[in-house]
């Protein structure tokens, strides 16, 4: 994977008694009750249930990480061979398996291969410095026919901090590295968000595989059903299968998406809806809302289309929204289908403010022709999800030679080749390229130097940095655009805060240091304001097709001519050593040439006539829907005046003396 080929394998860190010792088991450095993990511990039996379920009677199975070999004892009972292996003495001489444990490293097992029928991985992957070494090792000793099953936190939503994980990754890093290893897998997400869990075996064994479903084991299909490449599974959160349906327990309501490729993947579908009473369900792939059905005039019942869109590589979320959340709904099937797509159209979709940054970046590493780049602060998107992957622009799978990209951020993206900004892999690595968009505007005046070092200590040759610097215009468009309608927008508060980074500073910087530095301008800063009120307006609308639409008019009309000044931001290509005057004035070419005619007004661009048109539909859509719900609710208020005169009709009979109601009631019956 890219990960370990760019950066290469750690020093294995010696595994000391200290980390691994009874202080460990009993809670002092890890998660474990102070009781100590002898009297709280994983229930094994479903687990033995399925392996019993999968492979022979009798098989071997192997533990890697088996603690006190609470799993190995289990296995036994159901008639397996069942051995353990751990890295901690202290562990092992607690166990009760005697004679089934042993002791050693998972990266290099002493076992022949092809010998066993199961191997297990349950919550060791996380504590390894190369646990890539150890799926390889489980992979040798694994039978062709053999399974190996195993959990580890996803990441991006384990919170909590753990002295002995030195290897947290995403769900998609650890199917990619399945993937690698020749395997199919299923997989899914168990009890806790961050629970992952997954069964792989060599081709062939796609039927064994698809008993592992999201709560339960066996062959029928579950609500969510997806055609390859495209994988989706549930999240937790959702009632017991009835009928082919769930019932979400808590909103939004979430699906897995994961697109196993390296380009994106166009995806289509249908779901099965029926609320128990009046709703609107919105349905948003990551934060793009893809669908908002509304009642009109019955409740929501049926098959609804989802609208095709555009996945990108890596794991995301279909989410599903309820409005009033406290509604009833049943759900399913979900029906997805996916098929492979080039980078293009993803691209010129994207907010036209990434795009331009971006695009000009990946000109500058084409002049210079990297092998090896870092993308730092190369996250694509917000809390929900990325709208795409540094390698869509640095090395889109069309092209030709590409570098290999890593990326980093604060936020761990659920993408094979990203990386949080202050993981340990990245300590002793080097690139030739290390490109930094946008990203030093939101570092703290006075960590800024140090994070300049850090980008020299990354660079073997170039670094490419980008993003506005303080001047009179761009504060004053900044300042514009936060007492209208991005007020609530958090980037621009952070530069409020902070202040924009002075160029000059940055500069000498550089030059003292000895580089040498071309400043281009990115991003005409009329257009770019522009721009942003545009986006901020047709964003609103949520609508994912008139967000992409807008995008892709913004980024095919004015992107050629928009790298001139006055600009919004400067782009620096910081050179090691001087460039030769031919790559010297190829860099230079970048920016937009003199004099180059003025792009027309987005009113006569064909496209915008287009995007008006969906917008006019889309309302039209609404409108009704709207005037349906004011007559359910003026209904609904003439019943509640009924209701109340008919309750003070009653209390009003209720008040009369006793001998009268006896008598109405005498004359009622006749």
């Amino acid at each position: 994977m890219n990960i370990k080929r760019l950066i290469g394998a750690q020093p294995a860190a010696a595994h000391t008694e200290r980390l691994y010792g009874k202080g460990y088991y009993h809670g002092e450095n890890s998660g474990y009750p102070r009781e100590g993990y002898g009297h709280r511990h994983p229930d094994w039996e479903p687990w033995c249930d399925l392996l019993a379920s999968l492979i022979p009677s009798g098989g071997l199975l192997l533990d890697l990480g088996c603690a006190y070999g609470f799993l190995v004892e289990e296995a036994r009972k159901r008639g397996f061979q069942a051995f353990g292996f751990d890295i901690s003495s202290y562990a092992l001489t607690r166990g009760h398996a005697a004679g089934r444990l042993g002791r050693c490293t998972l990266e290099r097992l002493p076992l022949p291969d092809q010998c066993a029928d199961a191997v297990c991985l349950f919550d060791v992957l996380e504590h390894l410095y190369d646990p890539l070494a150890a799926l390889r090792e489980a992979r040798r000793v694994l039978q062709p026919r053999g399974l190996l099953i195993g959990a580890t936190p996803d990441a991006p939503f384990f919170s909590r901090q753990e002295e002995t994980h030195c290897f947290e990754r995403p769900a998609s890093f650890w199917t990619a590295a399945l993937e690698e290893l020749g395997l199919e897998y299923r997989f899914r997400f168990s009890e806790e968000d961050y629970n992952f869990q997954f069964l792989a075996g060599e081709e062939g064994l796609s039927r064994l595989l698809g008993r592992f479903q999201h709560d339960y084991f066996d062959d029928s299909p579950d609500v969510v059903q997806s055609g390859p490449p495209l994988r989706a599974v549930l999240r937790p959160g959702w009632a017991r299968l009835r009928g082919g349906a769930r019932r979400p327990l808590k909103w939004p309501a979430r699906i897995y998406l994961l697109n196993p490729l390296r380009v994106p993947l166009r995806v289509r579908g249908q779901l099965h809806l029926r609320a128990q009473g009046w709703a609107r369900m919105r349905i948003r792939w990551n934060s793009q809302v893809l669908a908002d059905l509304r009642p009109r005039p019955e409740p929501l019942q049926g098959v609804f289309q989802l609208p095709e869109f555009l996945l990108p590589s890596g794991g995301h979320h279909l989410f599903l929204e309820s409005f009033p959340p406290q509604t009833r709904w049943e759900i399913g099937p979900i029906v997805l289908q996916s098929q492979a797509a080039r980078s293009g159209p993803l691209r010129r979709g994207l907010p036209f403010d990434l795009y331009q940054r971006y695009r000009m970046a990946a000109e500058a590493a084409r002049v210079l022709g990297p092998r090896t780049l870092l993308d730092m602060g190369g996250y694509m998107g917000d809390a929900d999800g990325h709208l795409a992957v540094s390698s869509d622009f640095l090395a889109p799978a069309e092209s030709g030679r590409s570098p290999q990209v890593i990326s980093c951020d604060r936020r761990l993206c659920d993408h094979p080749d990203y990386l949080r900004d202050d993981d340990p892999l990245l300590q002793n690595a080097r690139f030739d390229m290390v490109v930094c968009l946008d990203v030093l505007e939101h570092v703290p005046p006075r960590q800024r130097p140090a994070f300049l070092d850090r980008l020299q200590q990354l660079a073997r040759r170039w670094i490419v940095l980008a993003g506005p610097f303080a001047s009179p215009q761009v504060e004053a468009a900044e300042g514009r655009l936060r007492e209208g309608l991005m007020a609530a927008r958090r980037f621009l508060e952070e530069h409020a805060r902070y202040g924009l980074p002075d160029l000059q500073q940055v500069l000498q910087r550089f030059q003292e240091a000895g580089w040498t530095v071309i400043d281009l301008p990115n991003g005409y800063l009329p257009h770019w304001e522009e721009g942003q009120a545009l986006t901020q307006h047709y964003f609103a609308l949520d609508d994912y097709g008139s967000s992409v639409l807008l995008n892709r008019i913004l980024n095919s009309s004015r992107y050629s001519g928009d790298n001139r000044q006055p600009c919004y931001r400067r782009l620096l290509v910081i050179s090691r050593e001087p460039l030769g005057e031919e790559t010297g004035a190829a860099v230079q070419d970048l920016s937009s040439q003199a004099g180059k005619p003025e792009v027309p007004p987005l009113s006569r661009h064909p496209g915008f006539l287009q995007l008006q048109e969906r917008v006019i539909n889309l309302l039209a859509e609404r409108g009704p829907a709207a005037d349906d719900l004011c007559f359910l609710l003026n209904e609904r208020e003439k019943h509640i005046e009924l209701l109340q005169a008919s309750l003070r009709e009653l209390e009003r009979l209720n008040a009369q003396p006793l001998h009268k109601i006896a008598l109405r009631r005498l004359k009622e019956r006749g």
